[in-house]
């Protein structure tokens, strides 16, 4: 919780519940979580979870595809499948970076 805590310090006690029990569900390593986390922000819980089910590591994450890196299409709410679909249209591979 402290860690989520850090990152959105405005959150409600449930809100930080929620997101701390998200996060807690991936299994992530320290170091991984705060890769993660930093990428997507509290919220990319469940992007992150699309994310590892695809093959997508966090390497990938400073792909650019369209002129943008793909952490900010995720973060803008683009979806798994979709980021796919588009990194497919330009030849790039985002799987088991």
């Amino acid at each position: 919780m402290r860690r989520i805590a850090r990152f959105a310090p405005g959150l409600r006690y449930d809100q930080l519940r929620e997101r701390t029990t998200a996060w807690d569900a991936l299994q992530l390593t320290p170091p991984e979580l705060e890769t993660w986390m930093r990428a997507l922000g509290v919220d990319g819980a469940a992007a992150v979870r699309a994310c590892r089910a695809f093959g997508i590591g966090p390497a990938a994450l400073d792909v650019v595809l369209g002129g943008r890196q793909v952490r900010r299409w995720l973060r803008e709410g683009m979806t798994v499948t979709a980021l796919l679909a588009l990194a497919a249209e330009r030849g790039v591979d985002l799987c088991r970076r």
